[in-house]
């Protein structure tokens, strides 16, 4: 969120953008809690979600995507690491943060049965509603990590390096996508070719670049006729700063010719 015209920003926003420009169409971006934005997208409130949504075969039964970016988790925790941090094995009796109905939340409540399992106290887990909720945890010193996903990690350190640090690699890598509902074959098919041609014509590298997604960006397979909508995952050993993420539902106003 920008905080001086309060308006949604980021890495989605701007490809999203560029997708719908390429089309000849415009966006109106509605914010939405990321729990109920595939329900709502099934029901037609929204004709798009942009929201680094996870490409999971249980998803797959409801939505159709098209992958656009390579994503996964991260802990994030104060400058220093004080408490020595470097994966969720390391938290069993601790404060951590995270989002509610995230993966985040899910892999927490897993790790801290390990704890009990390894009779160790479990994790103390402090469940808030929003991102910024989240980063305000740790910001005012009441947990000691905050689990998220990873381009939040990223960008997160780099707009504050003498305040964050990762607290450990990234896990749990996987692809994101853009949404559709299922069987739309013609939103489908006009986000593909949209953004093949953005990503052939260097815009989605220039984006990538912009808000420092560099372990974040995935390459298509291309013929010497066209690029199909085959990622391949682009990882680089080193963390780079990555955008901040949001819930965010990615709404075209009505569609003159699709």
């Amino acid at each position: 969120m920008n905080t001086s015209t309060k308006e949604i920003q980021g890495f989605d926003i701007d490809l999203i953008n560029a997708v719908a420009q390429h089309l000849g169409l415009k966006t109106k971006i509605v914010p939405e809690d990321f729990h109920t934005i595939i329900d709502k997208l099934v029901d037609q409130d929204f004709d798009v979600v942009i929201s680094a949504v996870s490409i999971t075969d249980e998803l797959r039964q409801k939505v159709d995507f098209v992958p656009y970016f390579s994503g996964g988790e991260s802990l994030m925790v104060r400058k220093g690491n004080p408490g020595q941090i470097r994966s969720l094995a390391d938290l069993c009796g601790l404060k951590v943060g995270a989002q509610n109905n995230t993966l985040e939340q899910n892999d927490l409540k897993i790790a801290s049965k390990d704890c009990q399992q390894q009779h160790k106290v479990a994790i103390d887990m402090v469940i808030v509603q929003d991102q910024a909720a989240v980063m305000s945890l740790l910001e005012e010193k009441k947990v000691v990590a905050v689990y998220q996903d990873s381009p939040v990690t990223d960008y997160m350190v780099k707009q504050h390096p003498d305040l964050f640090e990762p607290g450990g690699l990234v896990t749990n890598a996987n692809l994101e996508g853009i949404v559709v509902r299922k069987g739309d074959s013609l939103m489908l098919s006009a986000i593909q070719s949209a953004f093949s041609a953005v990503e052939g014509d260097g815009t989605y590298h220039k984006l990538i670049m912009k808000w420092g997604l560099v372990n974040e960006e995935i390459q298509l397979a291309r013929t010497s006729h066209s690029a199909q909508i085959t990622p391949q995952l682009q990882r680089n050993p080193e963390p780079s700063p990555g955008s901040a993420a949001y819930s965010s539902g990615a709404c075209w106003q009505r569609r003159p010719y699709l």
